[in-house]
């Protein structure tokens, strides 16, 4: 293991979570930490999950709070997903999320912030019935001249 995302400089960097991993090559959380915060510093966007405090001028946060830009509220759990009250910037729907597991509400979040971002959205529930999950760890994926690398 090797610090190689901070090879990439980036558009948009998202951050979901910092945690403890890759104990053979990081000596502790403080040294993963460090190496987000330099990742940051490649990027011209920052779109990070608002427990992660990390600073960077052009910085969008996603989760639960009122001062999130990105943000959700559970509304009701089934068996098939959740219903959700969502705002993205100044869009705001009630939506069927056909997934399950929180992790999953926030990883939407941080997609749909990007496509925000990208002026890339009108209808919060029509991206998400064309939503797909990516199919492997570190896939790598060519769109028009840009290289998206989907870690999860």
């Amino acid at each position: 293991m090797q610090n190689k995302f901070l090879s990439y400089d980036y558009d948009f960097l998202v951050i979901n979570n910092i945690e403890l991993d890759h104990v053979d090559f990081f000596k502790n959380i403080s040294d993963i930490y460090d190496s987000f915060i330099k990742a940051s510093e490649r990027s011209k966007c920052l779109i990070i999950n608002e427990d992660i405090d990390i600073e960077h001028n052009n910085k969008y946060t996603f989760g639960k709070k009122e001062t999130s830009f990105s943000r959700f509220k559970i509304i009701n759990e089934t068996e098939e997903g959740y219903i959700l009250d969502l705002k993205v910037g100044d869009i705001n729907e009630i939506v069927r999320f056909p997934f399950c597991g929180e992790h999953m509400i926030y990883n939407m979040l941080a997609a749909l912030t990007v496509l925000y971002l990208n002026d890339k959205i009108i209808n919060i529930n029509d991206v998400i019935r064309n939503m797909s999950l990516p199919k492997k760890r570190m896939e790598v994926t060519y769109i028009k001249g840009n290289t998206v690398v989907t870690d999860y």
